[in-house]
């Protein structure tokens, strides 16, 4: 006999159960595409917001800095360090806000937006740079350069922040940055001059006239007053007293102590003399008590009645009220010497 024949419905069977599997394969294979698109997009959605958010530090950051540049216009010298500080920890922050913007997988739409944050971190940067440079370097002839690159990064900064135009963020606070050049420039100019009065002031300690140091031992307080055949005389500054203070005849003490052999290097004090002057301001007379009387001291007279005297009378006029009693009778070097701290 020869094979059965096949069931008549055998090959509508195997076709539906063919059917069915293919579909089944098809709608696994959608709702895995489906799953990976759902995926996708809630990792570009994380990625939007995690954006926003790394803006949102970024705006923050530029305003708490923005604050902390705004100190420098009532800075003290106290001020200097916490003012320091806080710019260099900023510019830490801002860095690593920079690294976080780079890891990102940004959106195309996000990308130009972070470029635009990327520029101004740089140009916040450099002017952090700047800022700290002339306050660590305030009498580098570079400074001033610097300056007028802080005004320049300012403004641009603030004109890239008002256009940022991020969908959501709010810079308003952050883009106003108060020009703080001109202080910056008091502050330069300060200590130009502090390191110019002390490099005079070193050099003073240091000089000699005719031979005769200008301050023996180089203190300040203990200025020369005059020098004659090699005696040295000079003023003990802490001796000066205002006995009376009246405006038109006031009365002043002061000691002044002689040096052997001053111009020959000797530094040991030989002998101290205490005396009083009353000046009379409108006649711009000056009087020295003298056996418990006082004595006009004629400033033309000859040395023997003016030496010590007449220098050490305006010495403590000057040390006292800081202006000068008598005028066209020493020369500026003696009240710069005065002048010393």
């Amino acid at each position: 006999m020869g094979p059965y024949p096949p069931h008549p419905g055998m090959n509508q069977s195997s076709n539906r159960n063919k059917g069915i599997i293919i579909a089944g394969v098809a709608v696994a294979i959608m709702l895995i595409l489906g799953l990976l698109y759902y995926i996708g997009s809630k990792e570009e959605h994380n990625d939007s917001e995690n954006f926003f958010n790394t803006a949102v530090a970024i705006t923050n950051t530029l305003e708490e800095n923005h604050d902390d540049l705004e100190e420098i216009i009532g800075m003290k010298e106290d001020d200097l360090i916490e003012i320091t500080n806080s710019l260099n920890l900023n510019k830490q922050f801002l860095q690593q806000q920079e690294a976080d913007l780079n890891m990102l997988e940004l959106t195309e739409e996000d990308k130009p937006y972070a470029e635009k944050l990327k520029k101004i971190i740089g140009s916040e940067l450099r002017l952090i740079d700047n800022v700290l440079f002339v306050l660590e370097n305030p009498t580098e002839k570079t400074a001033s350069d610097k300056l007028n690159e802080i005004t320049d990064l300012s403004k641009n900064i603030s004109a890239d922040i008002a256009a940022l135009n991020i969908p959501g963020l709010d810079c308003s606070k952050a883009v106003k940055i108060k020009d703080i050049k001109p202080h910056l420039k008091e502050y330069m100019d300060a200590k130009i001059k502090n390191a110019a009065n002390e490099k005079e002031r070193r050099e003073l300690l240091a000089a000699t006239t005719n031979h005769y140091p200008l301050f023996l031992k180089q203190n300040p307080n203990h200025p020369l007053l005059e020098g004659h055949m090699g005696a040295g005389y000079y003023l003990d500054k802490s001796s000066v007293k205002v006995l009376n203070n009246d405006s038109d005849t006031p009365v002043i003490e002061a000691e002044i102590f002689m040096v052997d052999d001053a111009y020959g290097g000797k530094t040991t004090e030989t002998y101290r003399n205490k005396m009083k002057f009353k000046y009379n301001t409108k006649s711009v007379k000056l009087y020295y008590e003298r056996n418990g009387k006082w004595t006009y001291l004629n400033p033309n007279g000859p040395m023997a009645e003016t030496r010590g005297v007449k220098s050490l009378g305006e010495a403590a006029y000057f040390v006292s009220f800081g202006k000068k009693f008598y005028h066209g009778y020493m020369d500026e070097k003696f009240y710069k010497c005065l002048s010393l701290k």
